[in-house]
């Protein structure tokens, strides 16, 4: 696979491949074996700080970096948004696109000869950081043999993190998942059913209210980031993910995709369950064989 565009096109094999590399990689974080090669890091959205891992992944790998961070209402100023694509995929080796229409992905699948990895497309797919997530599943529990019980909590509709994960979980068949979402942010319909053909579950059963809801039961709780709602200012959670609330999950590994704001309580930072920071230690080791794997694959 040369082009990462979105995590409904992955195989297991695939997974399996880039897990061993994350792996290799987890021993050897400064490995300097791609000291000729540029990544070209084009941003077009306001969040410039989600190619700073994939900086520090190039770097690691001993290549270069150059960047073209440019607000997407202004890109047409420079010329064609499609132009400026193929232009920058001259300039390197392989890319790193951020844009929030899904054409521009489609475009550069397309019209460019270099791999691309896509950053983020918007509320409906991050790729990346579901590899991420699950690769921080699979080296906590044992995925292969268990059954993994996974409850996902808070703004679960808009969580584009939640979306990919998801579709990269249909490739292991010991899983069973729930959803305890804030009022008026539970999944589409679309979702739940997904998660009701992936695991054979009733679509009534996985939707669960907190007032109900035993964290005891659970081997991953995963509170979603609160995204901005563009109707509302307000950015207060209905309820915070504390050690309180999560009293009885004492096997349970806790899990966010970072940034957070006040839906996750600082309280379990120090708290051996909670694994967000090796998530992001992870998304570089991830990123490293992404990157790993595309040059590989472009040298053959």
């Amino acid at each position: 696979m040369r082009r990462m565009i979105s995590s409904k096109n992955v195989t297991s094999r695939y997974i399996e491949n880039i897990f061993k590399k994350a792996d290799t990689f987890k021993q050897s974080p400064s490995v300097k074996k791609w000291t000729n090669k540029v990544m070209v890091n084009a941003c077009f959205n306001a969040d410039t700080n989600a190619s700073l891992p994939f900086e520090s992944a190039m770097y690691r790998l001993g290549g270069s970096v150059i960047k073209y961070n440019i607000d997407a209402s202004d890109a047409n100023k420079h010329g064609s948004l499609q132009d400026t694509i193929k232009t920058l995929s001259h300039y390197g080796d392989i890319m790193t696109l951020q844009h929030q229409d899904k054409e521009i992905y489609q475009y550069a699948d397309h019209h460019t000869t270099i791999p691309i990895i896509n950053i983020c497309n918007g509320n409906s797919d991050n790729s990346i950081q579901g590899l991420i997530d699950l690769y921080t599943i699979y080296s906590n529990l044992e995925m292969d043999t268990k059954h993994v019980k996974i409850l996902f909590v808070g703004d679960v509709k808009q969580s584009p993190s939640i979306h990919s994960l998801l579709h990269l979980l249909k490739h292991f068949i010991r899983i069973q998942i729930h959803f305890l979402p804030y009022n008026g942010k539970e999944p589409h319909y679309s979702v739940l059913s997904h998660v009701s053909d992936m695991n054979e579950q009733i679509i009534e059963d996985i939707l669960v209210e907190r007032n109900n809801v035993y964290f005891g039961d659970y081997d991953v709780i995963y509170c979603a980031a609160m995204l901005s709602d563009p109707n509302s200012h307000a950015r207060t959670p209905e309820f915070i993910v504390d050690k309180e609330l999560l009293t009885h999950a004492k096997d349970a590994i806790i899990m966010h995709p970072f940034p957070r704001n006040s839906e996750l309580s600082t309280d379990l930072d120090e708290d051996k369950r909670s694994k967000y920071f090796q998530q992001l230690q992870n998304g570089i080791y991830i990123r490293m064989a992404l990157i790993d794997n595309m040059l590989e694959e472009e040298t053959r």
